[in-house]
């Protein structure tokens, strides 16, 4: 049995009705350090660039920004998802077309660029002979190990289910504003994009005659 070039093994996720693009598909392996580490909940405006939306694929690249409301002593937060080959225009920071996947933290005093095994402060001027605190989270076992272990009760995951959906939920209200064109301001107790009306056939998928979820 043969599978068509144009959906395996990767070009899947670019069809709208099987996936949601680069940002759907990675959305939680990159966006995780920041929500975890600033602790952020569900923006509540959200907007987008990109080439104009295709009815039936995904962008191969676009730029998302996520407003995230301020949370107990913590300020307001912006977010900003780039992928393809855009990337964010930061002084202060190395040519982050050859880091590869990752995230980049600006803060007052500086800026840290992390991805899950690499660290790097900037300016280097800056923070040069710096040390690092000693870790305080214990490795995973990996990910595959840790998902037998909670099947078997033996534990729960360091990324359970509904922290999967959540992140998820970030990822596809960026999806949203790309394709109707619109600034989203979400409502997230109702699922509803408040005066984007547009919006309603996007946010519920609707299964083809014969299939549904019971």
């Amino acid at each position: 049995m043969g599978f068509s070039k144009e959906y395996v093994p990767f070009n899947w996720r670019r069809w709208w009705h099987f996936g949601g693009g680069t940002l759907s598909d990675f959305c939680c392996h990159h966006m995780d350090l920041g929500v975890w580490a600033l602790d952020l909940d569900l923006p509540t405006r959200i907007s987008a660039e990109g080439p104009p939306p295709d009815r039936h694929c995904a962008p191969t690249g676009m730029v998302v920004h996520y407003d995230f409301p301020a949370k107990g002593s913590r300020p307001a937060v912006q977010m900003h998802w780039y992928s393809g080959s855009a990337r964010p225009k930061v002084a202060g920071t190395p040519d982050l077309s050859k880091w590869g996947g990752g995230t980049l933290f600006v803060g007052s005093k500086g800026l840290l660029l992390a991805d899950y095994g690499r660290r790097m402060l900037l300016p280097e001027d800056k923070f040069r002979g710096h040390t690092a605190p000693a870790p305080t989270i214990p490795n995973s076992i990996g990910h595959h190990a840790e998902w037998i272990r909670a099947c078997k009760g033996e534990g729960a995951t360091g990324s359970p289910l509904t922290y999967g959906c959540h992140l998820t939920e970030i990822g596809q209200l960026g999806n949203l504003a790309y394709r109707t064109g619109k600034v989203i301001e979400w409502d997230a107790a109702g699922m509803k994009a408040r005066g984007c009306p547009e919006a309603d056939s996007l946010i519920h998928h609707h299964y083809r005659k014969g299939w549904k979820l019971s």
